[in-house]
C-alpha cells in the first residue's frame, strides 16, 4: 500500500495517550486505550500488505513476510534488553531481578502468556513492576504476524470473495470479543483478559476487516473521495473526539472497558484509519503535520523505551506529584534515548545492515576484524554493551523488594486464639450504645487494648511490632489477601467470638477491581462488625493502584458510617519514603514498621481523646 503519513500521525496520537497514562498524571486515566488503537492500526496495515502482494503475485512468501517483521521489530528490542540490564542492575537491582525473569518472554514474544501463567509468589510480583512489562502488547502483535498469514493464505486458495473474507474476520473478531466479555470477572484481577491474545485479537481482526472492505487504495480513488470521503472524514474526525473522551475521562478499572468499551474503540479507530487515508482531506493534512509525522515514525521506540524510562526515573518509594517541569524533562530524556535508537539502531538494521554485514561475512569478502574496523563506533559501543549486560547480569545478586525477614505469614487459627477469652475487650462491659462510647471507655494505655488487626502483606512485614505493641490483641495477615478474602477471615474471628475493643483494616491492595465491585466488597468486611465498635481503616499506598479508586472509596466509607475511622496511610507516608523497601509499599521491618505501628496507636489515641472530650461535653450539657 502506498505510505499514508496520517497514519504515522495516528501512531503519534495513540503513543502519545500512552505515554500520558504511564506518567501517571490525572490528565490521561484511560490512555492504555493507545494500545488497542495501534492493535488495530497493526491490524489495517500488515492485512493491507498481504492482500496488495497476493492480488499482484498470487503468492505470499511467508519466509520474507516474517523475516520483515522480525528485521523490524527484533534489534531494537535486543537493543532495549541489552541496556536494560546495566541500567537496572545501577539504579534498581529490584527491577534487573525481574528482568531476569523475563528477558526471554521478551525477546521471543511470548511475554504476555508469561505474564499469565508464570506462577511466581507474592513478593517476586510486589514492588518495583519488571520493566519490560509493557512489551506484552509486542508479543501479541507478533503472535498474529504469525498466524494472520496463513488464515489468509487460507481463504485466498479457497478463492473466497471479499466478502467472505471480510465475513471469517469478522466472526473470529466477534468470537475474541465475546471471549473478553464472558472470562472477565469484575471482582477479580482482569489481567487474564486484559494479557491474552485469544481475548484481545478481536482489536487487530477489526483493523484487518477494514483493510479488506476498505483499503487504503480504494479510499484514495476519485470516485471514493467524489462519493464517499467527506461522510468518512467528519467520521473520522468524530472518531477521534470520542476516543480522546475516553482517554480522559473513563476509568481504566470501569467494567465498560471489558464488556464493548475496548471494541467500541477498536471500530471507532478503524473509522479515523480510513478517514486518514484520504488525503485531501483537511482531517488527513493535520494528522500529515511535520512533528506529528516525526514523532509517529519513532513511536516503536518511544513504545520500548518510554516505560522503562520512566520506572528508573521515578522510584515507586517516591509519591510525589511529578511537577510539570519534571515531565517535561522526563519526556525530553525519552524523546532523545528514542531518537538515538531510531537514528543508530532501527533505521540502519531496516534498511539491511546487518545482512549486508553477514553477506559480506558469508562470501569472505570481509573478516570481522576488518568488520569491526570499518564501524569502529557500532563495534566499540556494542562491544562495551555487551560485556557490560554480561557482567551485570552475572555479578549483581537477586534482589527482592520486600525483606523475607517478618515476611512469611502465620497460620492464624481463630478458634484457639480466643480459647483463653483473649477475645475480651479492656472496657468495662461488653456492649455500647456506640463506637464513641466504646472508645471513651478504653484504658489509656495502649498496652492494655485489644485490637484484632486484619490485613495483608503490608500489615505482615509489621507483624512482630503488632504483638510488642498490643500483647492483648491479634493481628491475621497473609501475603496477597484481597478485600473478599478478609472478608472471609473476620466474618471467623467473629463467629468465633471475638469481643475486643476495635478493628484495623489494612485491605485494598490486592484489589485491582471496579469502584462499584470495591466497595461492595468492603461494606461487606465492614458489615461484620457491630456498631458500636470502632473500626481503622488504612488507604493504601502502592504504585500499582494509581489511578484505582480504592483509597477514594475507603474515604468515602469512613465519612459515611460512625462507627468508622480513617487513617490515611498514604497521605501520611507522602514524605516518608526512608520507612519504606525498594517497592515502596511495604514498610521496612525495622524503623518502617515501627513508625506503622506509631501511626496506628496514634490514630486510636486520637479517636479516644475526642470520644473522652464529645462524651464530656455531652454530660456537661445534660
Amino acid at each position: 500500500m502506498p505510505y499514508v503519513p496520517a497514519l504515522d500521525g495516528l501512531r503519534a496520537f495513540a503513543v502519545a495517550t500512552v505515554v500520558l497514562y504511564h506518567l501517571k498524571t490525572a490528565w490521561a486515566p484511560c490512555g492504555l486505550l493507545g494500545v488497542t488503537m495501534f492493535f488495530v492500526l497493526s491490524g489495517y496495515l500488515i492485512t493491507s500488505l498481504i492482500v496488495d502482494e497476493w492480488r499482484r503475485t498470487h503468492h505470499l512468501d511467508l519466509k520474507l513476510f516474517w523475516m520483515k517483521r522480525i528485521r523490524r521489530i527484533m534489534p531494537a528490542i535486543g537493543f532495549l534488553l541489552l541496556c536494560l540490564v546495566p541500567l537496572c542492575a545501577i539504579f534498581s537491582p529490584v527491577m534487573l531481578t525481574k528482568l531476569r525473569n523475563d528477558f526471554l518472554p521478551s525477546l521471543f514474544f511470548y511475554n504476555n502468556w508469561w505474564q499469565i501463567f508464570s506462577n511466581v509468589s507474592y513478593f517476586e510480583n510486589a514492588g518495583s513492576p519488571s520493566p519490560v512489562t509493557h512489551l506484552w502488547s509486542l508479543a501479541i502483535e507478533e503472535q498474529f504476524y504469525i498466524v494472520q498469514p496463513l488464515v489468509l493464505i487460507v481463504l485466498f486458495k479457497l478463492r473466497s470473495s471479499k466478502r467472505t473474507v471480510a465475513s471469517v474476520l469478522g466472526v473470529l473478531a466477534i468470537a475474541s470479543a465475546l471471549e473478553m466479555a464472558i472470562l472477565y470477572q469484575p471482582d477479580a484481577d482482569p489481567s487474564r483478559v486484559y494479557y491474552g491474545t485469544d481475548t484481545r485479537a478481536f482489536s487487530l481482526l477489526i483493523g484487518a476487516w477494514f483493510a479488506i472492505m476498505l483499503p487504503a487504495a480504494k479510499v484514495r480513488s476519485r470516485r471514493f473521495a467524489r462519493e464517499a470521503a467527506l461522510p468518512f472524514e467528519l467520521a473520522a474526525a468524530g472518531s477521534l473526539v470520542v476516543v480522546l473522551v475516553m482517554v480522559f475521562t473513563v476509568s481504566a478499572y470501569e467494567p465498560f472497558l471489558y464488556r464493548g468499551g475496548f471494541v467500541l474503540v477498536s471500530v471507532l479507530t478503524g473509522i479515523a484509519i480510513v478517514g486518514l487515508c484520504n488525503e485531501r482531506g483537511l482531517l488527513a493534512r493535520a494528522f500529515s503535520c511535520a512533528p506529528l509525522v516525526w514523532l509517529g515514525k519513532r513511536s516503536y521506540g518511544l513504545y520500548l523505551w518510554h516505560y522503562p524510562l520512566l520506572l528508573l526515573m521515578n522510584p515507586p518509594t517516591s509519591f510525589e506529584e511529578p511537577s510539570l517541569v519534571s515531565i517535561i524533562a522526563q519526556v525530553v530524556v525519552i524523546l532523545a534515548v528514542t531518537e538515538f535508537s531510531y537514528r543508530f539502531i532501527e533505521t540502519p538494521i531496516r534498511h539491511g545492515a546487518i545482512g549486508r554485514a553477514w553477506h559480506e561475512l558469508r562470501d569472505r569478502r570481509t573478516t570481522p576484524a576488518l568488520l569491526a574496523a570499518t564501524h569502529p563506533g557500532y563495534a566499540g559501543a556494542g562491544a562495551v554493551l555487551l560485556v557490560s549486560a554480561v557482567i551485570c547480569w552475572v555479578v549483581v545478586p537477586p534482589t527482592v523488594a520486600v525483606s523475607q525477614e517478618g515476611s512469611e505469614a502465620g497460620v492464624v487459627d481463630p478458634a484457639a486464639a480466643l480459647a483463653d477469652g483473649g477475645g475480651q475487650g479492656s472496657g468495662s462491659a461488653e456492649t455500647y450504645d456506640s463506637a464513641e462510647e466504646r472508645l471513651a471507655d478504653l484504658p489509656e494505655n495502649p498496652w492494655t487494648w485489644n485490637v484484632l488487626l486484619v490485613g495483608d502483606s503490608v500489615a505482615e512485614t509489621a507483624r512482630s511490632e503488632f504483638e510488642a505493641y498490643f500483647i492483648h490483641g491479634n493481628i491475621d495477615s497473609a501475603v496477597g489477601r484481597s478485600v473478599s478474602e478478609g472478608e472471609e477471615v473476620l466474618r471467623s474471628w467473629i463467629d468465633n467470638g471475638w469481643n475486643g475493643d476495635c478493628v484495623v483494616l489494612v485491605l485494598g491492595t490486592n484489589t485491582l477491581v471496579s469502584s462499584d465491585e470495591f466497595r461492595r466488597e468492603y461494606e461487606a468486611v465492614l458489615d461484620l462488625v457491630p456498631e458500636d465498635v470502632p473500626i481503622f481503616v488504612l488507604t493504601n499506598r502502592d504504585a500499582a493502584l494509581e489511578g484505582a479508586p480504592n483509597n477514594e472509596i475507603i474515604t468515602q466509607l469512613s465519612e459515611e458510617r460512625p462507627n468508622v475511622y480513617l487513617i490515611d496511610w498514604y497521605g501520611i507516608t507522602a514524605d516518608h519514603s526512608d520507612w519504606f523497601e525498594a517497592d515502596g509499599t511495604h514498610v521496612t521491618v525495622d524503623y518502617g514498621a515501627k513508625q506503622f505501628m506509631n501511626v496506628i496507636v496514634d490514630a486510636i489515641s486520637a479517636a479516644r481523646e475526642s470520644a473522652i472530650a464529645n462524651t464530656s461535653a455531652s454530660e456537661a450539657e445534660n
